[in-house]
């Protein structure tokens, strides 16, 4: 396995990135069931949300040769995300190395696929920015099901990046990907219940996602608990 967290010269390292490009062809199409497993623990959707065990199943994914895993490796190391540190010059260089397989595969319409090429297009992974395109890749891989480009899709429509700004869609996708699992629009909707915006106002229901987003260790919950609630939407025993 690779172990991303003893980091390897960049040089070296993209090396190995593209010799397993080369051996992408002998995977199937759909999604690597360790890179599945990854992304289950990093949004919630597992059950529990634990960055340590998604991203222990993320470099297995990659030490298998999954392109799409690779660029989830470029994602997380673009902004830090799932415990790797951020490291910009990492990720452009590996999503650089693969991108044109991501969206061939993209093309043929796997929602993995679409979902990645919607990030690369937010974060210039190995194409020039453009938030119309991302927001296009989000869609398509949304109406499929996809719980982050449903999260993402309620991000451009609640803080109107490169489009209109609308609460109330933002809410549609937010609750879409919350009913998923996802522990982040769980949040987000509390809020929209808490101040009436987008939805009608409704604290009894903004209680309910805080409780799901805790009760599934996102660890920001318990901060809006106290912040907005006086600490009485988690019940303690």
């Amino acid at each position: 396995m690779i172990v991303m967290n003893k980091l390897l010269p960049l040089s070296k390292f993209l090396s190995i990135v593209l010799s397993l490009t080369l051996f992408s062809c002998l995977h199937p199409p759909s999604l690597n069931r360790n890179l599945a497993t990854a992304i289950d623990y990093y949004t919630g959707e597992a059950g529990i949300v634990d960055d340590l065990i998604a991203r222990e199943y993320l470099e297995i994914a990659v030490s298998e040769r999954d392109v799409l895993a690779l660029m989830w490796l470029a994602r997380v190391y673009s902004t830090g995300r799932m415990g790797f540190p951020k490291d910009s010059e990492r990720a452009f260089s590996i999503a650089r190395l693969i991108i044109d397989e991501v969206a061939e595969r993209a093309a043929d319409g796997e929602p993995e696929a679409l979902f990645l090429m919607g990030t690369a297009y937010a974060e210039a992974l190995g194409v020039n920015a453009n938030l119309l395109k991302s927001a296009e890749f989000y869609r398509k891989a949304a109406e499929m099901n996809h719980t982050l480009a449903m999260h993402n899709l309620g991000n451009i429509f609640g803080d109107g990046i490169g489009v209109e700004k609308d609460l109330y869609r933002a809410s549609l996708w937010w609750r879409r990907a919350a009913q998923n699992g996802d522990t982040i629009p769980m949040l987000r909707l509390a809020e929209l219940y808490f101040s009436g915006k987008g939805v009608v106002k409704d604290v009894s229901q903004a209680c309910f996602w805080i409780k799901q987003s805790s009760m599934r260790g996102n660890v920001n919950a318990e901060k809006i608990n106290k912040e907005r609630f006086d600490g009485e939407c988690i019940e303690r025993n």
